[in-house]
């Protein structure tokens, strides 16, 4: 049902309701009206009917006791004649259903004795033809006969008015009956149509004021942040468009904080790889300035180192030629060797931390480029050596790579990061394994490091920005997400795995040819 119709739905209910009350009580004002009508038009008529039959029942009676005292003939006939009006009368008056009962025995009563009071009239002026009336005992007898038919006929039609008096009374006893039958079936109309009218006002307003207390409730959580309320409330009607609306502002709300908090993420994390990025500037530069001042020294110092072990090699061929070398010749010529062997081994270190140097913040290189992974990779482990606790150990197995389109330093950058976190990880004591491998035409580096186990929660927030704490100090620390934003922008992928007892491990994969995103 739609919005629109349950709204006029209670005021067509109402209005159906009103009109067949006023059709009831309509039909009961008209079937009052015929019952008054139909009382006074049987009441009237018989009333009527009694008093002309009782009027033309003493005219006759006068009619014929004039005739038999005056030895009238023409009352006789003027009796006659009333007779037959009164027939007449009656003969009209059965022509009411309602009168035809009371008036079937009266003409009966009419006839007996109209004809008895004829015959005795006619027999009295008969007998008065001579000197004088006689009356004879049947005579007399006739005539009381005659006046009990006159009593009994009188009494007949006392009996019609009588009756006509109680069919009025209980007409007006049915009419009240029908009318109290009438108030009582509207009353019980009255109050059907009510409870139906207030069962479907409950039942209207409840499907309209739930449905809007729940996207009331829902809205309100909305504001109050929380997105993830869900609306079930689905109508085709003006509500349900609401909902709708309402379940599309959600999610746009949605959309919108999801793009909000992915901008914010990238602002924070370019944020990082900016402060990463200067402090990798600086040190680029102080790289740069130490390489150029070590390695003119570093020259000369191998250069001497290789005067020495040639003049080292003719000095111990003539010792060797020589008979009867003093004692502290040799002994100085051996020690003088061990010098210079420990002077270039550690010239070779220096020499090698130097270039690791050079080729960690590609100092000469600084824009895109085809890099070499493990090369990298090699400069970045000789630069955490100092780093890495004597008690873990790091194996590393290198596969035959492609080159890498990107940016050297910061992919160094990133493994740098990655390398440190899974060393410290690692420490006090434990393995750090690192594996180049070519898959298609992907990179794929994976970095494994015994020791501490990360649960799925920590996992989820290792590449987000975070604090650490040194001693007394906190710092921000962005090495992970900035790590993670490099391999990004590079359109390569960085997933972290723990597993318990076993630590953790990062797997690496970087596309060999793909164009480095904008930071």
């Amino acid at each position: 049902m739609r919005f629109t119709h349950k709204i006029l739905l209670s005021p067509l209910i109402t209005a159906v309701a009103f009109m067949v009350i006023f059709a009831v009580t309509q039909r009961a004002f008209e079937r009052g009206s015929e019952n008054i009508a139909k009382i006074q038009d049987v009441y009237f008529q018989a009333s009527e009917l009694s008093h002309s039959l009782h009027s033309d029942l003493l005219r006759i009676r006068y009619l014929l006791t004039a005739a038999a005292s005056d030895n009238d003939e023409e009352s006789l006939l003027q009796a006659i004649a009333g007779a037959a009006k009164f027939r007449a009368t009656i003969e009209r008056a059965q022509g009411a259903s309602e009168l035809a009962a009371l008036l079937d025995p009266l003409a009966d009563q009419f006839d007996d004795y109209f004809a008895s009071a004829r015959r005795l009239t006619e027999k009295i002026l008969d007998s008065t033809t001579g000197p004088g009336p006689t009356y004879d005992q049947a005579l007399i007898d006739d005539a009381v006969a005659m006046n009990r038919q006159y009593a009994d006929l009188g009494a007949a039609l006392r009996l019609i008015v009588e009756g006509n008096h109680q069919e009025l009374e209980d007409a007006i006893e049915d009419s009240r009956a029908h009318i109290g039958h009438l108030r009582f079936v509207m009353n019980i109309t009255s109050v059907v149509f009510l409870g139906v009218l207030v069962v479907l006002s409950v039942v209207v307003i409840r499907s309209i004021v739930g449905p809007v207390n729940t996207m009331s409730r829902v809205a309100q959580a909305i504001s109050g942040g929380e997105l993830a309320v869900e609306l079930d409330y689905y109508s085709p009607d003006a509500l349900g468009e609401l909902a709708d609306s309402i379940r599309e502002m959600q999610k746009s709300l949605v959309s919108d904080l999801a793009r909000r908090e992915k901008s914010e993420a990238d602002l924070i994390a370019a944020q990082g790889q900016m402060v990463q990025s200067g402090k990798m500037a600086v040190l680029g530069k102080l790289v740069a300035g130490l390489a150029h001042e070590l390695n003119t020294p570093l020259g000369t110092m191998l250069s001497s180192v290789d005067v020495l072990k040639r003049s080292r090699a003719i000095l111990n061929e003539n010792t060797k030629a020589e008979t009867g070398v003093d004692a502290r010749v040799t002994k100085a010529s051996a020690a003088m060797s061990r010098s210079i062997d420990n002077l270039s081994v550690a010239t070779s270190r220096v020499e090698d931390l130097v270039n690791g140097l050079k080729v960690f913040s590609q100092l000469d290189n600084g824009e895109i480029q085809q890099a070499d992974i493990n090369t990298g990779l090699q400069a970045t482990l000789i630069l955490l050596e100092p780093e890495t606790p004597s008690e873990v150990k790091v194996v590393a197995q290198w596969g035959d790579l492609e080159t890498v389109l990107g940016l050297p330093a910061q992919l160094n950058q990133a493994f740098l990061s990655i390398l440190r976190r899974t060393v410290r990880d690692a420490a006090p004591s434990g393995l750090v394994s690192l594996k180049t491998e070519q898959v298609g035409e992907r990179v794929r580096v994976t970095i494994k490091g015994t020791g501490r186990d990360y649960a799925t929660e920590e996992l989820n927030l290792l590449f987000n920005p975070n604090f650490s704490f040194n001693n007394t100090r906190v710092r921000m620390d962005w090495d992970m997400a900035t790590a993670s934003r490099i391999i990004s922008r590079h359109n390569g992928t960085i997933v972290a795995a723990s597993e318990s007892g076993e630590g953790t491990f990062y797997t690496i994969e970087i596309p060999n040819w793909s164009e480095v995103k904008k930071s």
